[in-house]
C-alpha cells in the first residue's frame, strides 16, 4: 500500500483554527514581507481551494486507472545507447505503473469501505473486486458522492507499507524465533531492533456466515485483515509483544550500502517509530497505524498526482481572466477553466485559483455584466499586475493603464 506517515493533528488556535493540512502545498497559502509561504487558516478539514480539489480529483481516477492499466503493458524504449541486450528474461510491465495500480486500488477500497460503514449512509457494498476497473469506479463513486463525510472520519486502524533501499553485498541474517512469542523475526534496517518475518494477524475479518440454533446469522468463518490468510476457528489475537531474539541469535549488524535518493533506511525507520509492524523484509515493512479523514484527502491528491506524472498528463498554465472577481469570494483570481474529460459535459468558462468555484459561461458573461454595471462610476480601473509594475503581463483590455499606453511604465 502507500507509504505514508500519520498525519500529526495541526495545533489549533484559540478560535478554534488550525492551518491547512497541505502546508505550504495549501492552494490558498499566502506569502509574508519575508517570502515565505503561509497556509491558510481553515475550521474545517482542508481549506476551500483544496477541498474542491479533492472533490474533483475522485471522479477523475478511475479513468487515471484504466488508461494505465491499458499502458502498463507498453514496451520500454532504451534506444540506441544501450545496445544490443543478451537474451534472457524480460520485464513485461512497467515496475512502476503496477506499484500504483496496486496501491491505488487498496487505498481506494480502505477508504470506501470506512465510508460505507459510516451510521447513517446504509450504502451497498462494491458488487466487484477492488483491484478491477469497475471496483475501482465504484469506490471512487462512493467517495465523490460523500467527500464531506469522508474528510470528517475519525482517526481509524489502517495498514500502509514503508520501502527503503534493501540490503546489497551481503547477505541478510535469516529469521530466528522470538524469545518471547516464537514469532520469526529479523533485524530492522538499524539492527536496534527486531520486526516480525511472518503476519501477526493484528485483525480478524468475517468471511463468512452461518446459521446458529436460535435461527440468527453467525460468523463462521475469519481471515487476517492484513495478509488474507484464513484463520482457526476460535483464533484470538496474541498479545503485543516486544520482539527479541533467542539465544545463539547471529548478530544483526551488517553494512549498509550507500544511500541512493531521498528516501534512506534511516528516514524509513525513523517514520515507522513506534508503529505496530505487522510484517517486515528485505526493503519493506508493514505497519499498523492510524489514519483520519485528512489522511484520506492527503492520499487522494497523492495518487492524482501520481497517475498525472506516469501519464504525461501535466496541465497546462491556466490562462487568467483579469480584471473579473470571482463571484464567491470576490477574489481576482478567475482563470480559464479546464476543458471536462468527458466530451459530453459543457465546459465551464471560469473557474476561481483561490476558492475553485466555477461558472459556466452564460453565468460568466452575466456576472461580468452586473460587475461592469456596478463599477462604472468608481473611477479609473488598473489591473492588479500594473498595480505591482508588471505591465507586461496585463490582460484586461478594461484596463485603464493598458489603455492609456501604460503611462505609469514610463
Amino acid at each position: 500500500m502507500a507509504a505514508r506517515q500519520r498525519y500529526d493533528t495541526p495545533p489549533v488556535t484559540t478560535d478554534g483554527q488550525h492551518p491547512c493540512p497541505r502546508s505550504t502545498f495549501c492552494a490558498s497559502s499566502t506569502r509574508d514581507v519575508e517570502g515565505q509561504w503561509h497556509p491558510l487558516m481553515v475550521n474545517s478539514a482542508f481549506c476551500p481551494a483544496d477541498e474542491a480539489a479533492i472533490a474533483n480529483a475522485l471522479p477523475d481516477l478511475p479513468r487515471s486507472y484504466y488508461l494505465l492499466a491499458a499502458r502498463i503493458g507498453d514496451p520500454v524504449r532504451s534506444g540506441r545507447a544501450l545496445g544490443r541486450r543478451p537474451p534472457g528474461s524480460r520485464v513485461l510491465v512497467n515496475a512502476e505503473a503496477d506499484a500504483l495500480l496496486r496501491t491505488a486500488a487498496a487505498v481506494l477500497m480502505g477508504w470506501a469501505a470506512r465510508v460505507r460503514s459510516v451510521p447513517g449512509l446504509q450504502l451497498s457494498p462494491n458488487r466487484h473486486l477492488p483491484d478491477k476497473p469497475e471496483g475501482v469506479r465504484d469506490n471512487c463513486g462512493t467517495l465523490a458522492r460523500h467527500v464531506t463525510q469522508l474528510l470528517a472520519l475519525a482517526a481509524g486502524p489502517a495498514f500502509r507499507t514503508w520501502t527503503y533501499l534493501p540490503s546489497a553485498g551481503t547477505a541478510r541474517p535469516p529469521a530466528v524465533p522470538c524469545r518471547h512469542c516464537g514469532l520469526p523475526v529479523s533485524p530492522s534496517p538499524s539492527g536496534k531492533r527486531w520486526w516480525p518475518a511472518a503476519c501477526v494477524h493484528p485483525l480478524s475479518v468475517v468471511t463468512a456466515y452461518a446459521e446458529g440454533a436460535d435461527g440468527q446469522t453467525v460468523p463462521s468463518a475469519r481471515a487476517c485483515a492484513a495478509c488474507s490468510q484464513r484463520l482457526p476457528r476460535g483464533w484470538q489475537r496474541a498479545p503485543h509483544c516486544d520482539h527479541e531474539p533467542g539465544p545463539g541469535a547471529p548478530s544483526p549488524a551488517r553494512k549498509a550500502p550507500a544511500p541512493r535518493g531521498p528516501r534512506t533506511r534511516a528516514d524509513v525507520e525513523e517514520e515507522v517509530g513506534d508503529l505496530e509492524v505487522i510484517h517486515a523484509g528485505d526493503g519493506w515493512v508493514t505497519c499498523l497505524t492510524e489514519l483520519s479523514g485528512i489522511d484520506a484527502g492527503l492520499e487522494v491528491l497523492d495518487l492524482a498526482a501520481k497517475f498525472r506524472r506516469l501519464l504525461g498528463e501535466t496541465p497546462a498554465k491556466p490562462e487568467p481572466l483579469e480584471g473579473v472577481p470571482c463571484r464567491e469570494c470576490e477574489e481576482l483570481a478567475l482563470v480559464e477553466a479546464e476543458p471536462p474529460h468527458d466530451p459530453k459535459v459543457e465546459k465551464d468558462k471560469s473557474r476561481c485559483s483561490v476558492c475553485s468555484a466555477r461558472m459556466t459561461a452564460a453565468e460568466y458573461t452575466e456576472w461580468t455584466r452586473m460587475y461592469d454595471a456596478w463599477v462604472r462610476g468608481a473611477g479609473p480601473l488598473i489591473c492588479k499586475f500594473c498595480r505591482d509594475n508588471e505591465h507586461g503581463t496585463c490582460y484586461w483590455e478594461s484596463c485603464d493603464c493598458r489603455k492609456g499606453g501604460h503611462v505609469a511604465a514610463a
